[in-house]
């Protein structure tokens, strides 16, 4: 429960990062992290969030992040051209969408539509399409729990020093 509040942190020092900070419902920073070159929205997902990032050639990504603040996988959603400036994010119940414009000679609108694993199409999907992230969940806090299209629910290990929430961190799988 709280706010996650999504952008784009520079100074005159350092290159643009996209960054994330969650806070709890009275507003304290519960973490803060840098993903990326620019941080552009933010869709709330019942196990954390999906953030579009993207760096100055146009490639845009989404980024599935726990509620923890550890990545969970990435996404590179296609498009007939390429595209920049995904400034609006909203959860559906069976998937993402993500607004923007495209980065051709008319900057037209564009939506990009994925399934809740950032699958982008109905032949990219898998075993995925009927898979919600309630099914994969392994409830260990130390796995990423990830669908790929071929072979469908797989759990990865978080790398040690991930955070597993209540200031505790993921070690040897277990989180303590």
């Amino acid at each position: 429960d709280g706010f996650v509040l999504a952008g784009t942190n520079q100074s005159k020092t350092q290159s643009p990062q996209a960054w994330l900070i969650r806070t709890d419902l009275q507003g304290n920073t519960l973490w803060e992290k840098g993903y990326g070159v620019f941080g552009s929205a933010v869709a709330a997902l019942p196990d954390g969030f999906a953030f579009a990032i993207g760096d100055y050639s146009g490639d845009e990504s989404i980024v599935h992040i726990d509620a923890n603040g550890n990545v969970l996988w990435t996404a590179f959603p296609a498009s007939t051209y390429p595209y920049d400036g995904l400034n609006a994010a909203a959860a559906l119940p069976d998937g993402l969408v993500f607004a923007g414009f495209a980065l051709n000679a008319t900057e037209d609108a564009l939506l990009i539509r994925t399934d809740i694993w950032g699958h982008d199409s109905c032949a990219t999907s898998g075993m995925c399409s009927t898979k919600f992230p309630a099914d994969c969940n392994d409830g260990n806090l130390c796995t990423a729990d990830l669908c790929d299209a071929a072979t469908g629910c797989n759990h990865v290990k978080l790398a040690d020093g991930s955070s597993c929430g209540g200031g505790k961190a993921c070690s040897s799988g277990k989180c303590q």
